[in-house]
């Protein structure tokens, strides 16, 4: 577990870490142990920590945090037309 912890040293934003069979939560040089979670669990634990630390996406996954946040019906930070649409298209395939 050491070894794993020492490679997420370089983390900058919050991010969700799997080692063994256990999720973690890392902040800065912060971890949170998960127990019993499962994947979406330590999703939501993460985009809770951006939202209550306003902390400001990575640039490369910008829009994959603004249509998670529109899947958690959080308050979205930056209104998308794209996620928009793409909501839009997803609820016309589920009715």
């Amino acid at each position: 577990m050491g070894e794993a912890l020492s490679e997420a040293e370089d983390m900058i934003q919050p991010g969700i870490l799997l080692i063994g069979q256990e999720y973690l939560i890392k902040v800065n040089d912060l971890y949170m142990h998960l127990p019993n979670a499962n994947f979406v669990s330590a999703l939501c634990y993460m985009m809770a920590f951006y939202f209550v630390l306003d902390i400001s996406y990575p640039l490369p996954l910008k829009f994959v945090f603004l249509y998670l946040e529109s899947m958690f019906e959080m308050p979205l930070t930056i209104k998308s037309v794209t996620v928009d649409r793409l909501l839009t298209h997803l609820d016309c395939l589920n009715q």
